[in-house]
């Protein structure tokens, strides 16, 4: 599913309120569940990511933008999938907060 099917899916299952994502709807369309919205210590999201249990999706360039972490590259850099840029990393320090799905 790419970033525009996933929105015409939230579009039409009551994922957004407004203009604000439910962060739980996508709870029936996969098997990882929302868990929380939070902001890990420094060094500490290394180990979350590292749990294969664990999908994070981080809020990025000032809290404007969301990517996928999908491994931990050292020195408090993520690698990401990033939708809307041409970016393949982000560290840590310009991650705002991160939201958590577990299987």
């Amino acid at each position: 599913m790419n970033p525009g099917q996933l929105n015409t899916w939230l579009k039409s299952h009551g994922g957004y309120s407004g203009c604000d994502i439910i962060w739980s709807a996508v709870n029936s369309l996969t098997a990882f569940k929302y868990v929380d919205q939070v902001k890990f210590a420094e060094g500490s999201l290394s180990t979350a990511v590292g749990n294969c249990n664990n999908c994070f999706i981080a809020n990025v360039r000032g809290g404007t933008h969301w990517v996928l972490i999908t491994g931990f590259a050292g020195d408090n850099t993520y690698y990401v999938n990033d939708p809307g840029f041409d970016q393949s990393t982000y560290t840590w320090f310009n991650m705002l907060v991160e939201s958590k799905y577990s299987a």
